[in-house]
């Protein structure tokens, strides 16, 4: 499949039937699982029917992270307010490829994507406070902290805050 959006050194491409192995596999590794509220593991059922959910619903971007080749991870768009302005957004990257920027430069090309091709005004995510390294991401793209939602999921043996980040257009890099 042609890349949907290709940074120079990632492919962005539309998550299809071929990469739900990867996916599944992805959302279970205990090190990616721990920093998303989902707690539990998903069979492959479970990981179609989540696919399936996300392709069927308009304003929804599911795209897999391609590097030399080979699946690294996979970032989303997604546009669940009524208003049509605001997307919610979300990375996991495979732990084997963690660290290398990939996070951080797929989420800058979709953001960018969203800003002007959806025309957004805001663009947030959802953070598990203890995930440092995915707070450092936003940081990094320029969104700011706005909200902690006190004891949101218990996870990690208790309760957890999750913090929320967002970031204006007019506060988007030109």
């Amino acid at each position: 499949m042609t890349a949907f959006i290709e940074t120079g050194r990632l492919e962005l491409k539309l998550a299809e039937e071929d990469d739900l192995e990867f996916l599944q596999e992805l959302k279970n590794i205990p090190e990616v699982r721990r920093f998303h509220p989902e707690l539990y593991p998903k069979n492959r059922r479970q990981t179609q029917d989540w696919l399936d959910s996300v392709n069927e619903q308009d304003g929804n971007l599911l795209l897999v992270i391609w590097k030399d080749g080979e699946r690294v991870g996979e970032v989303s768009l997604s546009k669940p307010e009524e208003d049509g302005i605001s997307a919610g957004t979300g990375v996991s990257v495979h732990p084997e490829f963690q660290g290398g920027g990939i996070a951080t430069e797929a989420m800058e090309e979709l953001i960018d994507y969203g800003f002007r091709q959806w025309g957004l005004h805001r663009v947030f995510s959802g953070v598990l406070e203890f995930n440092k390294a995915s707070q450092k991401v936003w940081e990094k793209l320029g969104f700011e902290k706005e909200a902690v939602h006190r004891d949101f999921t218990y996870c990690e043996g208790g309760h957890q805050d999750l913090v929320e980040y967002g970031i204006l257009e007019s506060e988007w890099k030109e």
